[in-house]
């Protein structure tokens, strides 16, 4: 004690000790993106012969996936929780990152709340069955608030100046910055859709199966479904589709597909039509025939929205107490909107949405159709951004001068509980941001979207092997 008392040295000034912090933990400025690793590069099926004839081990490519995770993850801020590959099983290599908002044994599940944190003993059954031999669960990645909440911090790495958007963008981000390889979300009215489409990669709603969404917090589960993200269409074939078919079976391909008669593309941005437009070519280049005919739920769209507001609230009144935490103002609207909506109504709005699932299923029956065709939204991805005041993730007609726009597409495939897959084919130079479409198909048909998605991107590959973070 008296050697402490009597060599007192000046401390270091406080911006000294913060440079020294700095330098101890590797922050440094955010000029140049990280390097991709090249065995990082490519498809998962490279990826895979490379391990296979030993030009890379196992234990070599794990210890090249957790430093680049590490590094890519300080930049991009993907995940709420990162676990390293070196305590994966052998001969499990595929990454995947689960929203935070589903259950993983041994990972702590936030449900994107600040504070907010339980420790569960058993994996979410949809992750069960999505595992395969291959794969382990790296990360546990961020979302909004409960699904509904506004904004989660994480970073479009492919195009940084956009929004990844969607509660789902933490499983979009991870994979486009290649902390993992493929993201589990789920998706209610396009939760999966929007942030896949908006950081240029694949996403795919599945089949709503009640089943796979326990463990799972879902605020409105007759319109929830479990969603994939995969960097490419080959990606998401070789990590997903044998565990897709041992759940619902293998499908018939998709040969014909409608445009829904309600759909006004002069209403939509010119480059959502011209993206729509290469879609259609490029769907038809691969054996698709494309009609027209009338979507019966699409006039049940706002309903969606309605019902979800109304389910939001109800969750909350029922997590809130045993969460005992305070929530985002944006959330807690979008709760006091759900509120307004009396029980009255509510009834109505989900007879109305069952009836419209049931009758959209019977339409395609009756049309002989495989699917449902549309753009992913009629704007551009958004710039980030402050968003205008009350702004909530439910669009509301009294509040939002853009509330067509954002009542949108994609709660048709919702809506009909129908399997969505959205691909990108357009990268606009000038706005620098991608665009895609979507087909709903038949319900099971899961498989059978995989496999189309593969030949729209073998017709007109969208580059992505090529793309790396900025």
């Amino acid at each position: 004690m008296t050697d402490l008392l009597t060599n007192l040295t000046a401390p270091p000034s406080p911006a000294e000790h913060a440079s020294e912090f700095a330098a101890h933990t590797g922050l440094r400025e955010r000029t140049e993106p990280p390097v991709v690793p090249d065995v990082l590069r490519g498809s998962l099926e490279h990826r895979a012969r490379l391990l296979r004839d030993g030009t890379v081990g196992e234990e070599e490519l794990r210890r090249t996936c957790d430093d680049w995770s590490r590094r890519a993850d300080s930049r991009y801020r993907a995940t709420a929780t990162l676990r390293a590959t070196r305590d994966f099983q052998p001969g499990r290599w595929i990454r995947l990152g689960v929203k935070d908002t589903i259950d993983v044994a041994g990972m702590p599940t936030g449900l994107g709340l600040r504070h907010h944190r339980t420790y569960p003993a058993r994996s979410a059954p949809g992750v069960t069955a999505l595992l395969s031999p291959e794969s382990d669960v790296a990360a546990k990645v961020v979302t909004t608030e409960l699904n509904v909440g506004i904004g989660s911090g994480c970073v479009n790495p492919w195009f940084p100046h956009l929004s990844p958007a969607g509660s789902s963008s933490g499983s979009a981000v991870a994979v486009a910055a290649n902390i993992c390889d493929l993201g589990i979300g789920n998706d209610i009215l396009g939760s999966v859709r929007w942030p896949a489409a908006n950081c240029g990669l694949v996403g795919l709603r599945l089949t709503h199966d009640v089943s796979l969404l326990g463990g799972s917090l879902v605020i409105a589960p007759f319109l929830a479904a479990l969603g994939l993200i995969a960097r490419s269409a080959a990606d998401l074939r070789y990590a997903a589709r044998d565990r897709l078919a041992h759940i619902y079976g293998e499908a018939a391909p998709v040969r014909r597909i409608a445009i829904p008669a309600e759909l006004t593309l002069e209403t939509c941005h010119p480059l959502v039509r011209k993206a729509f437009e290469r879609g259609c070519e490029l769907l038809t280049a691969a054996g698709v025939q494309i009609i027209e005919a009338a979507c019966r739920a699409w006039a049940h769209r706002e309903a969606a929205w309605q019902h979800v507001a109304r389910a939001a609230a109800q969750t909350w009144d029922v997590l809130g107490p045993l969460a005992d935490l305070p929530v985002q103002t944006a959330t807690d609207q979008v709760f006091a909107d759900g509120r307004a909506i009396s029980d009255d109504t509510a009834g109505r709005l989900l007879g109305e949405l069952i009836a419209a699932r049931q009758a959209t299923r019977a339409d395609m029956a009756a049309l002989g159709i495989d699917g449902w065709l549309l753009p992913v939204d009629p704007v551009p991805p958004r710039h980030i951004g402050p968003l205008p005041s009350g702004r909530t993730t439910i669009p509301a007609s009294g509040r939002d001068a853009d509330y067509e726009a954002r009542v949108g597409f994609t709660p048709v495939g919702s809506i009909g509980g129908l399997p969505t897959v959205t691909v990108p084919v357009l990268c606009d130079p000038v706005l620098d941001a991608p665009f895609g479409v979507q087909v709903s198909g038949l319900a099971g048909a899961d498989v059978a979207l995989v496999d189309l998605a593969c030949g729209i991107e073998r017709a007109d590959p969208f580059g992505v092997s090529e793309r790396l973070p900025r």
